[in-house]
């Protein structure tokens, strides 16, 4: 591709000296890819001089704080020789923090022949420390409200448990009793959401047959299914012992089966099974025959606070997280999920397992 005759090497050069973005230069042919140019903001970012920069490796800004994700991102990128977007924790010469959004692109020569990495920074801490904020404040404010609703749920069960209220009474305070119950998780959902986010939602790992998770959640959902006369099928195709959280994953089980019980018609079956898929893999279906999800919704069920057009249908109160939580905890085992589905015949959600999670 040609360059723009009147964009010379020489108002190259300019353009990348006066950018407020830091810049530089890394030689791909030289052991550990040293720093060979540096631009002005880059030294103004770091705080350090030139001749304390170049001929060293850019880890120079991580110091002790190698222990982070998007560093191994990276390096798979640049052996790879393709162009990546992380962000990173880097230090400035004062030891400062400063959130670094870092893209490393490879420049090749005429032989298609890795010669140098180009690095751009973007100092990105006020955002930062902006999402610290919105983040503490989501915490503070749904831990706040956590204690009275649990308090309001208990003092409505100790009072419809009692009895002697009238008809009308009774059935106001079971709607008040099943409002806070939903405000009560969907707080515990945004609780989660953020756990996820920061990486503190731990995994208590240990090995179960998968089995177990399918007992447990018909056992839970049986009543349920059959107040709309819905028949919960399990069958197990997996005898083999596989490494996960148990609440986790009837909790991905149970919501799944929840929402095909919620969007199945009256008198249907719904198939809930396990299979293993290979010597690494296994796999969770729930399978319904109800209403089905049009292809532009699907796009949209594991986003966050997403509610497809069918929840209008059905009457159904959804909080748009469920799904998405789903995902996260499904992630969190490093597995997948997916969802098959067509408008009038029904839906196939699915989750994948590895056997044995591969990191600790």
């Amino acid at each position: 591709m040609l360059l723009n005759p009147i964009v010379n090497s020489e108002v190259l050069k300019k353009a990348i000296q006066s950018s407020r973005n830091g810049i530089v230069i890394a030689d791909a042919k030289l052991p550990d890819n040293p720093l060979i140019y540096v631009n002005p903001a880059f030294m103004e970012l770091t705080g350090y001089d030139l001749d304390e920069i170049i001929n060293k490796n850019c880890r120079f800004l991580q110091g002790d704080d190698r222990n982070q994700p998007a560093i191994h991102r990276i390096h798979e990128a640049i052996n790879q020789g393709t162009t990546v977007t992380d962000i990173l924790r880097n230090y400035r010469k004062d030891g400062s923090l400063f959130w670094n959004e870092l893209t490393i692109s490879p420049v090749f020569d005429d032989t298609n022949t890795i010669t140098h990495f180009i690095g751009i920074q973007n100092d990105i801490s006020s955002r930062k420390e902006a999402e610290r904020e919105i983040n503490e404040f989501y915490s503070v404010v749904s831990h706040e409200l956590r204690t009275p609703l649990s308090a309001i749920i208990s003092s409505l069960s100790i009072i419809l448990d009692e009895g002697n209220l009238t008809k009308d009474n009774s059935r106001i305070l079971t709607i008040a009793k099943s409002a806070s119950i939903r405000l009560k998780k969907l707080i515990d959902n945004i609780l989660d959401i953020k756990k996820i986010e920061y990486g503190t939602y731990h995994l208590n790992l240990k090995l179960y047959r998968p089995n177990e998770v399918l007992k447990i959640v018909v056992d839970d959902f049986t009543a349920l299914a059959k107040e709309k006369s819905i028949k919960l099928i399990s069958k197990v195709y997996c005898e083999s012992q596989v490494e996960f959280d148990l609440d986790k994953i009837i909790r991905v089980l149970g919501n799944l089966v929840n929402n095909a019980i919620k969007f199945s018609d009256p008198n249907s079956n719904i198939i809930i099974s396990v299979n293993e898929i290979d010597n690494d893999r296994i796999e969770f279906r729930v399978q319904d025959f109800g209403i089905g999800i049009s292809p532009e919704s699907q796009k949209l069920l594991f986003k966050q606070f997403s509610q497809i057009s069918q929840t209008l249908i059905t009457n159904t109160c959804s909080s748009g997280l469920g799904l998405y939580i789903c995902k996260s905890l499904v992630e969190l085992h490093d597995g997948s999920i997916k969802v098959d589905s067509d408008l009038g015949k029904g839906s196939t959600f699915s989750f994948q397992l590895p056997t044995i999670l591969s990191r600790r």
